[in-house]
C-alpha cells in the first residue's frame, strides 16, 4: 500500500507576502478570481507530485485512475476517509458519485467498471426523462462483483437493461410512449457494448504497448499500429487531468478491492492539513493591495519562477528610479529569497517527478507541471504582484 504521508514533509510551509505594483482598485470578483486560480493550480501541483511519488515507489500506471468529474468545493466529502472499500455498498455508491474512472495506462477491470457505471448513469437519466423509477444505486456493488468475477460485460449490461424495461412495463403511467423508451434503452445498450467490444479486441495489443512503455522501449512506435493505439488510449488520463478544474486522482487496488484517493485533505474538509492548504491570512484594501497567505512547500518551484520573473522584468527599474543603490538592494532581496527557497527544491516529493521510472510518463508529467507552474504565476502577474516587494518566508510548523 502506497502511503503518501510517508513521503511528504509537513514540518514546514511558506508564508508569501505580495504587494501590488499600483494603487488601482481590485473588485471583489478579481480578488476571488486571484485566490481561486492560485488554489486550483496549487492543488494540481500537489497531485502531480503525488503521482510522481506513487510511480517512483512502485505503483503501476495501470492502477492510477482519474475520475470524470471535479470535486465540488461545497461538498464536505466526509465519506472519503482515505480508502473507498468496494466490499461496502456505501463506498461503491460514493465511488460512483465521483464519476467514471479512467486509468493512466489501459486496465481491463477499470474499463469494465467505467462502462458498466456509465451505462447505469445514462439509463437512469433515460428512466428519469420518461418519469419512471430509477435503478437502485445499492445494486452497483453487485455489478462490481460481477465484473470482478469475470462475468461477461454483455451479461452485466443486459441485466441492467432488463431491470429498466421491467420498471417501464410495470409502470401504470399510460401517458408515456413505452415503445420509444424501449428503443432508446436498446440503442444505449448497443452503443455501450460496441464501444466496449472495440476496446477488448485491441486489448492484447494495448497490453504489449503498455509493457513496452513501462520498460522504456520506444522501438514499438516504429509500427504505425502502436502509434495509433497510443493516441487513442494512452492520452485520456492526462487530457482529463488538464481539462478538470479540481481532478480527483487515486489508486485502484484490485487485489484488496479498494480505491485510495490522493491529496484527500484538499477534498475531505475534516482532513484539513494546515501545512498543505493555501490559507489566505489577509488581503488589504488599502493602496497598494497587500496579500498574505501560507501555502505548502512543494509550490516552491513556482514561487522561484515568480521571483525570477521579478528579476528579469522592468518592474525593478520602475520601483527604483531614485538611485542605483536602491535598484541593487531590490535585486539582492529577490536573489536572497530565491537562494533560500532553492534549498527546499530538493525534497522528495518535488524530485519524485524527475525520478518517475517510466520515461514516457515522466516527460508528460514534467510538461504538465511546467505548464501548471506557469498558470500558477499568471494571476500573480495579471493582478500586478510581480515585483521586488515579494517576500517568502519558511515557517516551521507548530504542533502546540
Amino acid at each position: 500500500m502506497f502511503i503518501e504521508e510517508m513521503y511528504k514533509d509537513t514540518s514546514k510551509k511558506l508564508e508569501v507576502k505580495l504587494v501590488r505594483n499600483d494603487s488601482s482598485l481590485l473588485t471583489s470578483w478579481q480578488i476571488s478570481d486571484f485566490i481561486s486560480q492560485l488554489t486550483k493550480h496549487y492543488y494540481k501541483n500537489e497531485l502531480l507530485n503525488t503521482i510522481g511519488l506513487a510511480l517512483k515507489h512502485g505503483i503501476s500506471p495501470r492502477d492510477i485512475i482519474i475520475f470524470e468529474e471535479s470535486f465540488e468545493i461545497n461538498n464536505s466529502y466526509s465519506n472519503i476517509d482515505g480508502l473507498l472499500d468496494f466490499k461496502l455498498c456505501s463506498d461503491v455508491r460514493s465511488f460512483y458519485h465521483l464519476g467514471e474512472p479512467i486509468s493512466m495506462f489501459p486496465n481491463k477491470e477499470v474499463l469494465s467498471i467505467n462502462s458498466a457505471f456509465s451505462y447505469f448513469r445514462r439509463i437512469n437519466e433515460i428512466l428519469g426523462k420518461y418519469k419512471f423509477s430509477r435503478l437502485d444505486k445499492n445494486r452497483l456493488q453487485s455489478y462490481y462483483t460481477m465484473i470482478r468475477e469475470h462475468t461477461p460485460q454483455k451479461v452485466v449490461i443486459l441485466e441492467m437493461e432488463g431491470l429498466a424495461k421491467a420498471i417501464a412495463k410495470e409502470s401504470g403511467n399510460q401517458l408515456v410512449n413505452k415503445d420509444a423508451f424501449y428503443k432508446r434503452v436498446e440503442k444505449l445498450t448497443k452503443d455501450t457494448l460496441e464501444e466496449y467490444s472495440n476496446y477488448i479486441k485491441d486489448f492484447d495489443s494495448l497490453d504489449i504497448l503498455a509493457n513496452s512503455l513501462e520498460n522504456n522501449d520506444f522501438n514499438i512506435f516504429n509500427n504505425d499500429k502502436y502509434q495509433q493505439l497510443e493516441r487513442q488510449y494512452f492520452s485520456a488520463f492526462f487530457s482529463k487531468f488538464e481539462n478538470l478544474k479540481r481532478p480527483i486522482v487515486g489508486i485502484f487496488h484490485s487485489d484488496s478491492q479498494n480505491v485510495q484517493i490522493f491529496c484527500q485533505s484538499f477534498i475531505n474538509k475534516s482532513k484539513y492539513e494546515p501545512s498543505r492548504f493555501l490559507d489566505l491570512k489577509s488581503i488589504s484594501h488599502n493602496s497598494p493591495y497587500v496579500a498574505i497567505f501560507t501555502i505548502g512547500v512543494p509550490i516552491v518551484i513556482s514561487m522561484i519562477s515568480v521571483l525570477n520573473s521579478a528579476l528579469i522584468s522592468r518592474n525593478l527599474d520602475n520601483e527604483s528610479k531614485e538611485s542605483e543603490r536602491e535598484l541593487e538592494e531590490a535585486e539582492n532581496r529577490v536573489i536572497d529569497t530565491i537562494t533560500r527557497l532553492e534549498t527546499l527544491a530538493e525534497i522528495d516529493e518535488i524530485k519524485a517527478v524527475e525520478e518517475i521510472p517510466q520515461e514516457y510518463i515522466k516527460q508528460t508529467v514534467k510538461q504538465i507541471r511546467e505548464q501548471n507552474s506557469a498558470r500558477f504565476q499568471e494571476p500573480i502577474e495579471k493582478y500586478g504582484f510581480v515585483n521586488s516587494k515579494i517576500d517568502v518566508s519558511i515557517i516551521e510548523r507548530s504542533y502546540d
